[in-house]
């Protein structure tokens, strides 16, 4: 009841780089901000999904465990 939908056309999962991005790290703790960053994108768009009121997501994409 009174329910306020999000129609999403994008994915509520961990982002990941594209098809064909290749980079290349020699510290271990880049690789590991850069998952951690991936993460923080996926939490963001959740967050501002939230702060417009959503009570109900569709999306076309799938949704992360994290996000529920």
């Amino acid at each position: 009841q009174n329910a306020k939908i999000a129609c999403l056309d994008f994915s509520l999962q961990k982002t990941k780089m594209k098809m064909g991005v290749q980079v290349i790290i020699n510290d271990p703790e880049k690789l590991d901000q850069i998952r951690q960053r991936e993460s923080d994108i996926t939490k963001e768009r959740i967050q501002k999904i939230l702060l417009a009121g959503a009570t109900v997501v569709l999306t076309t994409g799938g949704i992360d465990d994290m996000c529920l």
